[in-house]
């Protein structure tokens, strides 16, 4: 990893994906099969190889979605570019904050990438050297500590 790169944490659902309520929402070859079907976000595959192929980023993701959905999602999204990525994280590296059992509520706190001594072993990333893609400055955005870029929900 360079340090003179930025570090972009791309969330997936909302951010790059649509979640769908169900299939026929969306006749697309690229929705991902899984519990709730997604659909990438118009022109995502430019954005993804401009920020994959720019000498300015690092690129990860950390979604709040279980192990096995978001590995769908991001083999979906990123296809043979996953293994470009710095970093994949999910439900399992956020923080808990719901209040029952079926709730999924939880926290990306920033300060798990900074703290990481496998993915900031070199403390190349910080406060000061990141950008966060959260899916909107919203009710999510609130439980996201750090700089956030707001992203439209249009599909």
């Amino acid at each position: 990893m360079d340090s003179r790169k930025l570090l972009v944490v791309l969330d997936l659902n909302g951010t790059l994906l649509a979640r769908l309520q169900n299939r026929k929402e969306h006749k697309s070859e690229r929705v991902a099969y899984q519990a709730n079907p997604t659909v990438p976000k118009p022109y995502l595959d430019t954005f993804v190889m401009h920020l994959i192929e720019s000498p300015e980023f690092e690129v990860a993701v950390w979604t709040s979605a279980g192990f096995n959905n978001a590995t769908a999602m991001v083999m979906g999204t990123f296809g043979s570019n996953t293994e470009k990525l710095s970093f994949t994280w999910n439900r399992t590296q956020c923080s808990d904050v719901a209040s029952t059992t079926e709730d999924h509520s939880s926290k990306k706190d920033l300060r798990k990438i900074w703290d990481d001594p496998v993915y900031n072993a070199e403390q190349l990333w910080s406060e000061v050297r990141r950008l966060l893609m959260p899916p909107k400055l919203c009710a999510k955005g609130r439980r996201i500590s750090g700089r956030a870029v707001a992203c439209e929900q249009n599909i």
